[in-house]
């Protein structure tokens, strides 16, 4: 039973990972400048459904990680922070010399500087800000997991209420008043709440039966739709409580289903799984080629939107089987 729940845990992974991609373009047509007003509200509410991705990442994370009987001394954990710091190093790199060249303005001599401010200050391409959140989730990972250890299961539950609170509540109300919220715990962002929920569901202390979690999810991307056409303050956040409430509603519908690692779909599903990663790492770099360097107007022909989407999935899988071909970057993919 626990293999089949391991299972699970890789196929949200791909299935996030595919929305993240979806995410991502559809956010980037959104802003083209030759965006019509509905096109651009169409784009978003595409762009905001996606929210579940990376909120499902964070869970599976919390999942594996927090898991008591799972092996995790100081030397595992350094290794974690230091694989994510090399990745960090490496991509941020490579992109700092891909905008250099897109720009015209490659020199060896500014390169270095330059890259070493963006990598220290979170200046790189915008899906970047991702890695920084698990280093973060890396480093106190070792006192996350005495929490999940000894926390009984209705401390446990007590615990995702009031981060749910704090850090999803208080923000959307924040975000709907136009002013801030008095209030507050010393917690900086949403992201603990979905780490630790992701336990929570694998080990039942969350427990909501999946038919509840599926119509859930549904009835929370109607939501979704309609905040982003009324054009709700807030709505494009992770905090903000229809997108929590859809991500975990989508992981827990999803961790339940019974899919078999030898079907077609489940083998598809556990393939994409093992390239995700390097499949966030690499789609944005097709994004930028499509609409910003090849200057793809998906606004004059709508089937060019779904192309483009294609592509970009596409390309950042063949271009992740590549990389994990290569010895140095297979182990950090």
């Amino acid at each position: 039973m626990e293999s089949k729940k391991i299972s699970s845990l890789s196929y949200i992974r791909a299935i996030a990972c595919i929305g993240v991609c979806i995410l991502h373009v559809f956010f980037a047509g959104a802003g083209l400048p030759t965006a019509t007003e509905t096109g651009a509200m169409v784009s978003s509410c595409i762009r905001n459904c996606m929210l579940f991705a990376v909120p499902c990442f964070v869970m599976v994370t919390g999942a594996l990680l927090l898991d008591p009987e799972k092996k995790m001394g100081k030397k595992k954990v350094l290794s974690y922070i230091l694989r994510m710091l090399g990745v960090l190093a490496i991509f941020t790199f490579v992109y700092e010399i891909i905008d250099e060249l897109a720009d015209g303005t490659f020199g060896l001599g500014n390169l270095i500087r330059t890259w070493w401010n963006e990598f220290f200050f979170n200046g790189s391409w915008g899906h970047v800000w991702y890695l920084y959140l698990i280093i973060a989730l890396y480093i106190t990972l070792p006192y996350s997991r005495i929490i999940s250890r000894h926390l009984r299961d209705k401390d446990y539950l007590n615990l995702l209420v009031l981060l749910f609170v704090f850090m999803s509540v208080v923000p959307t109300i924040s975000s709907l008043a136009g002013k801030t919220v008095a209030f507050y715990i010393c917690v900086y962002t949403v992201y603990p709440f979905f780490f630790f929920a992701g336990y929570a569901i694998r080990k039942g202390i969350l427990n909501i039966d999946s038919k509840i979690c599926l119509i859930t999810a549904i009835v929370g991307e109607l939501i979704m739709i309609i905040c982003t056409a009324c054009k709700v303050k807030g709505v494009g956040s992770y905090s903000f409580v229809p997108a929590l409430i859809v991500a975990v509603a989508l992981f827990g519908w999803l961790f339940r289903i019974e899919v078999s690692e030898e079907s077609k779909l489940g083998k598809a599903l556990l393939w994409a799984d093992k390239y995700s990663f390097a499949v966030y790492l690499t789609h944005m770099f097709y994004i930028k080629l499509f609409f910003s360097i090849l200057k793809w107007d998906p606004y004059k022909n709508a089937l060019l939107y779904f192309i483009i989407l294609v592509l970009v999935i596409v390309c950042a899988f063949a271009t992740a089987v590549v990389l994990k071909m290569i010895p140095g970057l297979k182990k950090l993919l």
